[in-house]
């Protein structure tokens, strides 16, 4: 009885303590619309990327944006073992983002170059290395995703 009492009470206590997520849309911080986003480089990335992206493209607001985005990954090999198959790899992904703000009266550009790496080894079954890496090109993506809003919200 004391256990279900005492999460229930952890349960109140977790639910009042006003967190809210720092990309969360509600809370209106983000006063700037998308106009158009054009892509180059890795297809899965650039798709993750858009479909993001696409969630600011439907506001009237003053402040307009149009980013060309060029992402370049790499999954370059950086151990091998005696035989000389590959045991550890590097995944890079380099980005170049230029942000073109649109007003009447002026355009403005901002261009960033970000660079994500993220170190893996090798799987024993190729399955699942591919779907682990699937998961890290989306944790990279995302990790990009953020750093352009962040910079698009100042």
């Amino acid at each position: 009885m004391n256990k279900i009492f005492f999460h229930i009470l952890l349960f109140c206590f977790l639910q009042s303590c006003g967190f809210t997520p720092m990309y969360s849309q509600k809370n209106g911080n983000f006063n700037f619309i998308i106009e158009s986003v054009d892509l180059e480089g890795d297809k899965f990335i650039n798709n993750y990327i858009n479909v993001q992206l696409k969630k600011y493209s439907f506001a009237e607001n003053e402040k307009k944006f149009q980013i060309e985005i060029k992402t370049d990954y790499k999954k370059n090999i950086t151990a091998k073992d005696l035989a000389g198959a590959a045991t550890d790899f590097e995944l890079i992904l380099n980005t170049n983002v230029k942000i073109n703000r649109i007003d009447d009266n002026n355009v403005e550009d901002v261009n960033l170059v970000l660079t994500d790496r993220f170190n893996m080894k090798k799987n024993e079954d190729k399955f699942e290395e591919d779907s682990y890496e699937r998961l890290l090109k989306i944790n990279l993506a995302t990790s990009v995703y953020e750093k352009i809003i962040f910079n698009l919200s100042k």
